[in-house]
C-alpha cells in the first residue's frame, strides 16, 4: 500500500514562530522507548517515482546541506536567546544596587552583546511588516536559503553551498565575539556583582 507521509527533520531552535524543515531522505530508522527498553527499526521512504533525474544521491546531499543549514539556524537563535537572558539577569540584578561604577559596567557589557545580537536578528522587529521595512540578518538570511533549497527535489547547486559557506563564516566570527565577551567580560563582571555582594550571570544553555 503507498502512503503519502510528510517525514521531517526537526525543527532549527526557533525564538518565535515556526521555521520550517527540511526533507527526509531514504534510508531511516524508527526508535520506541518504554520504560528502560528501547526499539529500533530500520526502515525505507522511496522517493516519489514521478520525480526524473532525480537520485537518493541527490536527495541525500540536499538533506545534508539543510541541515548544515539548520543546525547554523540553531545556532544563532540560541545566541540569541542567551544574550536576551543575560540581559534580563543583568538588568534585574544591576537594579538592586546603588553602585555607579557596577551600573555603568553591566552598561558597557549589555551594549557590546547587544551588538552581537544585532547583527544576528534584526532587534527593530516587531511586527511581520518590519521585516520588509527593516534589513534582514544573519539567522532571515540563513532561513531563507534552507526554506529556498527545499523548495524542490534535486541536489544542491554549487551556489547555494557557497552562499551557505559565507553564511557560516559570518556566523563564525560573531561566535568568536560573543564567546570572548562571555569568557573574559563578563567575567570581570561577575566579579564585580560578587564585590558588590551581588549573585553572579549564570550562562544557560539554550542549544547554542
Amino acid at each position: 500500500q503507498d502512503v503519502d507521509w510528510p517525514y521531517e527533520l526537526q525543527n532549527p531552535l526557533a525564538i518565535v514562530g515556526d521555521t520550517g524543515v527540511p526533507a527526509n531522505v531514504p534510508g531511516l530508522q524508527a526508535r520506541l522507548t518504554v520504560g528502560d527498553d528501547v526499539h529500533v527499526a530500520s526502515f525505507g521512504v522511496h522517493r516519489d517515482p514521478r520525480l526524473t533525474g532525480v537520485t537518493d544521491a541527490d536527495l541525500v546531499g540536499q538533506f545534508r546541506l539543510a541541515s548544515r543549514i539548520r543546525d547554523a539556524e540553531s545556532q544563532a537563535n540560541g545566541s540569541i536567546l542567551l544574550i536576551r537572558d543575560l540581559k534580563g539577569q543583568i538588568q534585574a540584578s544591576v537594579a538592586r544596587s546603588e553602585d555607579q561604577q557596577l551600573k555603568a559596567s553591566a552598561e558597557r557589557f549589555v551594549d557590546d552583546i547587544g551588538r552581537v545580537e544585532a547583527q544576528l536578528y534584526q532587534v527593530r522587529n516587531q511586527s511581520p511588516k518590519d521585516k520588509i521595512a527593516f534589513p534582514i540578518r544573519l539567522n532571515d538570511r540563513l532561513t531563507g536559503l534552507r526554506s529556498r533549497l527545499e523548495r524542490g527535489d534535486a541536489a544542491p547547486t554549487a551556489a547555494y553551498r557557497d552562499v551557505f559557506e559565507e553564511l557560516a563564516a559570518e556566523l563564525d566570527g560573531h561566535m568568536r565575539v560573543l564567546h570572548d565577551l562571555i569568557s573574559e567580560d563578563l567575567t570581570r563582571l561577575n566579579d564585580e556583582f560578587t564585590r558588590a555582594g551581588l549573585p553572579k550571570m549564570v550562562v544557560r544553555d539554550f542549544g547554542r
